[in-house]
């Protein structure tokens, strides 16, 4: 340990401290006797120049919790450049101007003197990928909102979530199924039917000589209370009825006291 540089830091904090008690006394004496606010701000800005003197100055600027965006991004948008004075630096505005940036969901920003800034991002999680009508796909977070500037290209491990609606009811289907690990870990698409339920896409195992797609269609309920039944229902087939090692294209799971099971060129009666 250096205790002269010790010695150094301690003493330039009290300068700036004591610097802050005049200040402040001077305030409140500027308050009593409506001094002039140009030439209050006058004494603020020479204590601020005293500071920066006195190297309370931005030379560090530390970024935690950055992953899916640029420093420079991080820079440009808060404002704060090095050398500038540091105790001159208005945090909450900076976290503000932070807060806009598209991968940002909470931003805090704090001084640690004399001359480092410490910038603590969380960044929104990307929950799914989700194409609404038409060929563009876009990366949405938890709250089934769009984060603008991710590219779903970027994600292609993201289950693809197809139709309207499908934003704001992903997060409660994706938690749902986490609970059911011989569904999840064969579940890579799903479909909104009518902005009031489910198809599901699930990885079937590969049939020795099959051509057809190696997938299945699942039609859940279109009552949301009977989600979890449903996809309790569909565990259990995949358990006993071993239904992802058959050769087949759909299970419907509409009707509460049974099951379909058949092939997509069958008569089809599910477009709602």
């Amino acid at each position: 340990m250096d205790f002269n540089d010790d010695s150094s830091l301690l003493r330039k904090i009290l300068i700036i401290f004591g610097i802050l008690a005049v200040l402040g006394i001077a305030a409140a004496i500027a308050v009593v006797l409506k001094v002039p606010q140009k030439a209050f701000q006058y004494s603020s800005d020479k204590f601020i120049n005293v500071s920066k003197s006195a190297d309370f100055e931005v030379k560090n600027i530390i970024i935690n919790g950055r992953q899916n965006f640029s420093k420079d991004d991080v820079f440009f948008a808060a404002d704060i450049k090095k050398g500038t004075p540091i105790l001159s630096i208005n945090l909450n505005d900076a976290a503000k101007k932070l807060s806009v940036l598209p991968w940002v969901e909470n931003v805090s920003i704090m001084r640690q003197l004399p001359d480092t800034i410490i910038i603590n991002l969380q960044e929104k999680t990307p929950l799914a990928r989700w194409q609404k009508s038409n060929d563009q796909i876009f990366v949405i977070d938890s709250n089934g909102k769009i984060i603008q500037s991710a590219k779903a290209s970027d994600f292609p491990r993201l289950p693809l979530l197809v139709g309207a609606g499908a934003d704001k009811a992903a997060a409660r289907l994706l938690s749902e199924l986490k609970a059911y690990k011989d569904i999840h870990s064969r579940f890579f698409s799903a479909k909104r039917i009518g902005q009031r339920r489910w198809d599901l896409y699930l990885l079937q195992t590969p049939i020795p000589g099959s051509s057809k797609p190696n997938g299945i269609v699942i039609r859940l309920s279109d009552k949301e209370k009977s989600l979890d039944k449903s996809l309790h229902r569909l565990s259990i087939l995949i358990e006993e009825a071993k239904i992802l090692d058959r050769n087949l294209d759909y299970i419907d799971l509409r009707f509460p006291d049974q099951f379909v099971e058949g092939s997509r060129n069958s008569v089809d009666t599910d477009k709602k």
